[in-house]
């Protein structure tokens, strides 16, 4: 296993990880990409920089942070609730999706209701002014 020895090294693959730009993601915790390469990767990184990466990413595996090492149930206990999350958060996106389509659904049912009476009107009235033309010019 190729062990990445420094944290900033670790905060990098963790970032990469993530599904947001690494740029944004350093900007999250109030840095730069600039501080993660070159000679600034071998520069330490401060507790504040750490403590703001736990706060903003709380699924960030601390002692892998530290020591470059996974503890076996940390790593099944983020997996296990990782899936539940995305199960979770996927059944809820799919009800949400219903629920938006059902209202569209109805929002189109009414303007096509409002749609049909708003022609047939025109149309009876149309009629009805022809009809009343008629009579008049036969009147004549």
């Amino acid at each position: 296993m190729n062990k990445i020895t420094t944290i900033k090294e670790r905060i990098r693959q963790f970032a990469e990880k993530q599904n947001i730009t690494k740029e944004l993601f350093f900007s999250s915790i109030g840095m730069t990409s600039a501080n993660f390469r070159g000679n600034k990767l071998n520069r330490p990184i401060n507790s504040d920089a750490i403590e703001k990466l736990v706060s903003v990413y709380p699924n960030v595996d601390l002692h892998w942070l530290i020591t470059g090492e996974h503890k076996k149930e940390v790593v099944d206990a983020l997996n296990e609730s990782a899936a539940v999350y995305k199960k979770e958060t996927i059944t809820s996106d799919i009800l949400a999706l219903r629920n938006g389509q059902e209202i569209i659904m109805r929002q189109n049912a009414e303007i096509l209701e409002k749609l049909n009476r708003g022609i047939l009107k025109d149309l009876i009235k149309a009629e009805k002014d022809s009809v009343g033309k008629s009579k008049t010019n036969k009147e004549r």
